[in-house]
């Protein structure tokens, strides 16, 4: 019985700290949000609803990034890390389209391709998802090795 107090007192110390960690990591990537957000607030006038849409993908991934540092060393960090790529591939494919914009303004059309910088996002995202895919592997094995249920 006394052993089961400082492994409980171990596990508390452990989530706490993922907790505090992935708060830190949180509030870091909004203040980065925050100081790009001028920059980003210029673009509102030729692309409707960007800024909404960089809200939301920016959101939805430090949500999925805090949930996932909260369910660190299990499965569902895994799980976590998978939908969180693909969620990024699905929202560039729908904000982006072809990823071919026209910007107007007057007599003057620009023509904007952004396919380059879409690629580059997708392959990113598919790289972390094998990676996640990986990891939940390495983890499942780790699991049979020790004969511990998974």
């Amino acid at each position: 019985m006394g052993k089961k107090k400082p492994k409980e007192a171990n596990r508390i110390k452990d989530f706490a700290f993922r907790l505090a960690r992935s708060a830190t990591i949180a509030v870091l990537v909004y203040l980065i949000y925050l100081l790009l957000l001028p920059f980003l607030s210029s673009l509102s006038t030729f692309v409707p609803g960007f800024s909404d849409m960089v809200e939301l993908l920016i959101a939805v991934n430090v949500v999925l990034m805090i949930i996932g540092d909260l369910t660190a060393n299990t499965v569902y960090s895994c799980f976590l890390g998978a939908g969180r790529a693909i969620f990024t591939i699905a929202f560039m494919v729908f904000a982006l389209g072809d990823g071919v914009f026209n910007l107007s303004y007057s007599s003057f059309t620009l023509t904007v391709n952004l396919t380059t910088i879409y690629g580059i996002v997708a392959l990113l995202s598919i790289l972390g998802l094998a990676r996640s895919v990986m990891q939940a592997i390495n983890f499942m094995a780790d699991r049979a090795e020790s004969g511990l249920k998974p």
